[in-house]
């Protein structure tokens, strides 16, 4: 298979196949679990596992480029927290009164709204 091959890029028809199976799956788990797990701990969660999980390959490109990490640190946590982390907060919220299905479509109007909004 060509993604195995290590002096090769993986395959973009795969990676953009994974993409969107790996975000229904978080739609489908986070409606899963929105019953015995708080949405601000699935949050905490969901990004705890994934800086685990990407830190291996992201730490070297961190460490090269650490003095522009570190002269905007405070941009970039607040960022981070107002983007991403009140998004996630906000979607595990939604999922405690809708279905995976109701989400996914909520979710796929963003980009609609992000063009409105500008």
């Amino acid at each position: 298979m060509s993604f195995m091959n290590p002096h090769r890029a993986p395959s973009p028809y795969l990676l953009l196949t994974l993409a969107p199976l790996f975000w229904a799956c978080n739609w489908i788990i986070g409606r899963g679990v929105a019953s015995d797990i708080p949405p601000l701990a699935m949050t905490f969660f969901r990004w705890f596992f994934a800086v685990l999980i990407l830190a291996p390959f992201a730490w070297p490109h961190v460490r090269r480029e650490w003095p522009l990490v570190r002269a905007h640190w405070k941009t970039m946590v607040f960022l981070g927290a107002v983007g991403v982390g009140t998004h996630n907060a906000l979607a595990y919220i939604e999922l405690n009164f809708t279905t995976a299905t109701n989400g996914v479509i909520l979710n796929s109007f963003i980009p609609v709204m992000i063009i409105a909004l500008s």
